[in-house]
């Protein structure tokens, strides 16, 4: 992709043709740049040391990042291919710019958002198989990419937390020493809190100056997203700002392998399973934390895994 991106750069400045009809083409693999954006982007999301996990506002970015360019690249190919490949009925030449009534990139990013939001277009549409084929490979995406955005829309109109991110693994791992610690069960926020404030006591470390190279990341992984949001309000205070940033918020359940993916449960060295201590049953919250031991035990080999019971 880097070679044809960069070799189609150059080649627009080159003419070519007969002795006195030299052209330059118009033709340019510049559309390929939006496979660099995308990896940019994958790159971005995995390297971000931020609360990327739990800021909706990040998470809008990179989804409308990612929709806008999609749309650029599907109406950049669709464009790309009704210009060269010849059309029915034709005499199988090259439709150029400035004959026969050419594709523009106006009307191509018409077609794809009308692609991508399922409205249709009946002003234009592809007639060459190839664009035809890059059409149903659009709506395939198009069910992605909604797919992906839809729970992010969701959260943003109802206020219903955002919390479906996942650890960055590849950027905290270095402030890790064996692994991250994830913490799940049924607890209610103010037991979490104060759980936090004494994982992070400045006591359980050599000394305050090692408290940056010592402490290890906290992933909450709860299914309660209203527990996660007043969670989040109170690393906001300032008793909290000494561990906040290493306080990951993630909604998941630890019976889906999908979430304890997201919570990187493999990279995990240790569990710790709280109760919820205001139940009125306790042997149901017990024996439910008990089975998420097992899932986070058989999702990361290396867990350590500690079960608070009530009963």
């Amino acid at each position: 992709v880097d070679c044809l991106v960069s070799t189609a750069t150059i080649g627009l400045g080159i003419s070519a043709g007969p002795p006195g009809e030299e052209k330059r083409t118009w033709w340019s693999m510049s559309f390929l740049a939006s496979f660099h954006v995308f990896r940019c982007l994958s790159a971005l999301a995995k390297g971000d040391t931020g609360k990327s996990t739990s800021n909706l506002k990040r998470q809008i970015f990179y989804a409308s990042i990612t929709v806008l360019n999609g749309l650029f690249l599907f109406a950049s190919i669709i464009m790309t291919l009704e210009i060269l490949g010849p059309r029915p009925g034709t005499d199988q030449e090259d439709k150029l710019p400035g004959t026969v009534n050419p594709w523009t990139m106006q009307d191509a990013f018409a077609w794809a958002i009308s692609l991508f939001t399922f409205m249709g277009n009946t002003a234009r549409n592809p007639s060459g198989s190839l664009g035809q084929l890059v059409c149903i490979a659009g709506l395939l995406v198009a069910f992605q990419q909604i797919a992906k955005v839809g729970p992010i829309l969701i959260n943003a109109i109802t206020g219903s937390g955002s919390f479906v991110g996942r650890y960055p693994i590849e950027s905290r791992h270095h402030r890790n020493h064996g692994g991250h610690t994830i913490i799940l069960g049924s607890a209610t926020a103010k037991s979490l809190i104060e759980f936090l404030f004494e994982y992070y006591h400045i006591n359980h470390f050599t000394g305050g100056l090692d408290f940056e190279r010592e402490a290890s990341d906290v992933v909450v992984f709860l299914e309660d997203s209203k527990t996660l949001a007043h969670l989040r309000r109170m690393l906001d205070l300032k008793d909290a700002s000494l561990f906040r940033s290493r306080v990951f918020l993630i909604k998941g359940n630890a019976f889906q392998p999908y979430d304890c993916r997201r919570a990187s449960a493999s990279y995990a060295k240790r569990v710790v399973v709280l109760p919820n201590m205001q139940t009125s049953d306790v042997d149901r919250d017990d024996k439910t934390n008990i089975m998420r031991t097992y899932a986070m035990c058989a999702a990361g080999p290396r867990i350590q895994a500690t079960c608070a019971c009530l009963g």
